[in-house]
C-alpha cells in the first residue's frame, strides 16, 4: 500500500522517492533542503520519520519544555511525536498511521506532518 501512495504522491508533487538499495521498505522524499520525509513500511502500518534539526546549544532546556508539552496528548503535535535519534544529536518527528487508508487521508496526513514539521522548524530558529 504505501508503495501505491507513494507512486501517487510522485505523480501528484512531481517528485521521487528513493528507497536504499538496503532496505527495500524505506523510502525517502525531500520537501526542500531542510526537510526530508522517511517511511517505513511496517507490518502494520506505515512510519514517518524526519530530522529537524541539530540539537541546539542555545536554550536548549526550552525547545526540549516546548515539544514535551506539544507531545503531551498529541495536542500540539497532530498526533507526531517529537524526540531525538538516538545519537542525541538531532530533533526528530515522527508518526504512524494504519494501513487502512486512501491515497487522500494519507495525502492530508503527510500535509499536516510536512506543515508542522515546518512550523516546528522555525519555531526552533526563533529560539536559537
Amino acid at each position: 500500500m504505501l508503495q501505491d501512495h507513494l507512486r501517487q504522491l510522485e505523480e501528484k508533487l512531481e517528485i521521487k522517492a528513493v528507497s536504499p538499495p538496503a532496505d527495500p521498505n524505506t523510502f525517502t522524499i525531500t520537501i526542500d533542503p531542510e526537510l526530508d520525509v522517511t517511511f517505513h513500511n511496517l507490518e502494520d502500518g506505515i512510519f514517518f520519520e524526519s530530522q529537524l534539526c541539530e540539537v541546539p546549544e542555545r536554550n536548549r532546556e526550552d525547545i526540549f519544555i516546548m515539544l514535551s508539552e506539544a507531545n503531551l496528548m498529541g495536542q500540539g503535535s497532530l498526533n507526531s511525536i517529537f524526540g531525538m535519534t538516538k545519537d542525541k544529536k538531532h530533533l526528530i518527528m515522527t508518526h504512524f498511521i494504519d494501513y487502512d487508508v486512501s491515497f487522500q487521508q494519507f495525502y492530508d496526513i503527510l500535509e499536516d506532518y510536512v506543515n508542522l514539521a515546518k512550523i516546528t522548524q522555525e519555531e526552533i530558529k526563533s529560539k536559537v
